[in-house]
């Protein structure tokens, strides 16, 4: 397993990568496993699939739903002084890795992307974004774990928690 994947860009404080680097082995994953349950004959026996992954990553979206530059992975440090600002602001420590303070670093020194911003979600949240019918479709989100039909990304309240501006 190579330490550094392809698409990664380690450097000082700078930790990012292209999410097509996850959807792509998804999709590899997921090949294998249609040619596993082809050869089985069963390819009904597959009722669910569930994603689990990192969190605390800024995975930036235009209005089409597509990555607008790199993530900034959870060990991204580089919004350290964002992160002071949100930790004054919120009176209790809000760490560089957590979104929130990734937003505003972005905000503050990449104003072209800032501008064209229309949701942030978390690395997980984009790979179940791109195995549903994406944001044209109806996702179903486990906010609140309601279950119901939402238009637009979701993540669950554990992980919006982590993210420096919800309090769950």
């Amino acid at each position: 397993l190579d330490p550094v994947p392809p698409g990664t860009v380690p450097s000082g404080r700078r930790a990012e990568q292209s999410p097509s680097v996850w959807t792509g082995a998804v999709r590899d994953v997921l090949d294998d496993a249609a040619a596993f349950l082809r050869e089985a004959g069963d390819r009904a026996a597959v009722a669910a699939i569930g994603v689990s992954g990192q969190q605390h990553g800024l995975v930036p979206l235009d209005a089409g739903g597509s990555p607008l530059r790199p993530a900034k992975l959870w060990c991204d440090t580089e919004a350290h002084a964002e992160a002071d600002f949100f930790s004054r602001a919120a009176g209790r420590v809000v760490p560089p890795g957590f979104t929130a303070p990734k937003a505003l670093w972005m905000a503050r020194h990449e104003p072209e992307h800032w501008g064209a911003l229309r949701w942030t979600v978390l690395p997980h949240d984009y790979v179940t974004l791109c195995l549903t019918e994406g944001l044209g479709g109806v996702l179903r989100g486990d906010a609140a774990g309601t279950g119901r039909p939402v238009r637009r990304p979701t993540t669950d309240a554990g992980d919006a928690s982590g993210t420096g501006v919800f309090d769950a």
